[in-house]
Parts: structure tokens; C-alpha cells; sequence
């Protein structure tokens, strides 16, 4: 009697997960659909496809770049016609450390462009003519993008994020130096263990003389200008 139940409860749990992995899969394959939006945004999914403890979406203006890793999505205007700055129309971008993309939509099925910034040749800037919109140079493989906004501040906002994740492909990890760190590299580049530093007048005292027999002292003493340089005959 025992057995019949246990078998009865077996199979009533197969036929519940059955029906349940069966409406998923519909679901699934539903979602997967060429004409269906891939507008979905998970926010602890980083610019490397990881999945994070932490937020790592940026939507909201101004924004401040805290991680490498992290992605800005916003709403913004861009131009349709460069022979006339007056003709836009809405798109969606995406801005990370490691690309720029504009997208008719928020869609990432509905994309316009996408540049690489290592393939670009100057860094974003405003563009002359257009207050409050930025010109994102595509280089050879891509056309130029260009994002709008109503406010030069935010377009501002919008480099310095930008910027943000320049630092990051140099090596920084944007997170500000401990003092106790400081400190010690202060007496690191001291004489003897002893800081040059002026804790009254809070800068470096800095020791310009070159260090006999050090081949690189000789060789920065050659270009080495000790006094400002000032035009000849100004005294």
C-alpha cells in the first residue's frame, strides 16, 4: 500500500514538471522570435556578459562611472543629415569600456552603429554647430555617431563618463587611492626613508640634482631646465 502511494506521488510531481518545462520551453521559443523585441535589461549583468552582486546598469543623468565594468543606457537624439544639425530623430545607446553603439530602438535587434573605441582615431567630442550634441568619430569600419541632448551639461556629463572608461583602458580601476598607501609612497620617494614633503605648505619638495654615476639622471640633466624658460632678453 505504501509503495502504491509513493509511486502515485512520483508520477503526479513528473507530470507537473513535465507540463511546467513544456510551457517554458513555449515561452522560450516564443522570446527567440525574429520579430520579437530583445529589449530586456538584467542590471547585474555587466559589459563582459558577467553576472554581478552589484547594479551595473547607468540610466539616469548625470552619471558617474564607479567600475570598469559597467554600461550606460540612455535615450538621446541623433542626426539624421550632417548637411543640416537640425535633423534628428530618437535612438537608444549603449556606452561601455569597450564600445559605442546607437540603436533605432530600445532594441538590440534594431542597430544603426556600432563603433570600437579602439578603433577610434580622436576621442568623443562636442561638435561645432550642434549645442549639446557629440560627434563619436567611427573611424575606417564605421559611420561617425552623434549623440544629442537638449542640455550642453548633460552632453558634458556624457564625456566625462566617457572619459571614465578611457581611464579604464590605461589600467584604472577608478577606485581612489587608500592614504595609508599614500603615505607610504610618500616615504618611499623620500632620501633615506625621509618624506619631501611640506606638510605646512601641503606640496612636494622636489630634488633636481642629478645622482653621480646614474646613467639616467645623466641623461635627464641634459634636457633638464632648472629655471622657467622665459623669451630671451626678458630677463
Amino acid at each position: 500500500m505504501y509503495l502504491t502511494c509513493l509511486i502515485v506521488l512520483i508520477l503526479a510531481f513528473s507530470q507537473i514538471y513535465s507540463k511546467k518545462s513544456s510551457m517554458h520551453l513555449k515561452e522560450k521559443s516564443k522570446s527567440n522570435k525574429a520579430d520579437s523585441p530583445a529589449n530586456q535589461i538584467y542590471k547585474t549583468e555587466n559589459s563582459l556578459g558577467h553576472s554581478v552582486k552589484r547594479d551595473s546598469i547607468l540610466t539616469k543623468f548625470p552619471m558617474k562611472v564607479k567600475s570598469c565594468d559597467q554600461i550606460a543606457i540612455f535615450q538621446a537624439k541623433y542626426i539624421t543629415d550632417f548637411a543640416d544639425y537640425r535633423s534628428r530623430a530618437d535612438g537608444w545607446y549603449t556606452v561601455s569600456a569597450y564600445s559605442i553603439n546607437l540603436y533605432k530602438d530600445k532594441d538590440a535587434n534594431k542597430l544603426i552603429h556600432s563603433v570600437m573605441i579602439s578603433n577610434l582615431k580622436t576621442k568623443p567630442q562636442h561638435l561645432k554647430g550642434a549645442k549639446g550634441c557629440i560627434s563619436v568619430d567611427g573611424g575606417n569600419i564605421s559611420a561617425d555617431i552623434t549623440v544629442c541632448f537638449d542640455s550642453k551639461n548633460t552632453a558634458d556629463n556624457l564625456l566625462n563618463v566617457i572619459n571614465s572608461f578611457y581611464k579604464c583602458r590605461r589600467g584604472d580601476n577608478l577606485q581612489p587611492i587608500p592614504k595609508k598607501l599614500v603615505r607610504q609612497l610618500l616615504q618611499l620617494c623620500g632620501k633615506n626613508g625621509k618624506a619631501l614633503y611640506n606638510k605646512d605648505k601641503k606640496d612636494f619638495i622636489m630634488n633636481s640634482k642629478g645622482r653621480a654615476g646614474n646613467k639616467w639622471d645623466a641623461d635627464r640633466m641634459r634636457y633638464y631646465h632648472p629655471l622657467p624658460i622665459t623669451v630671451p632678453g626678458t630677463g
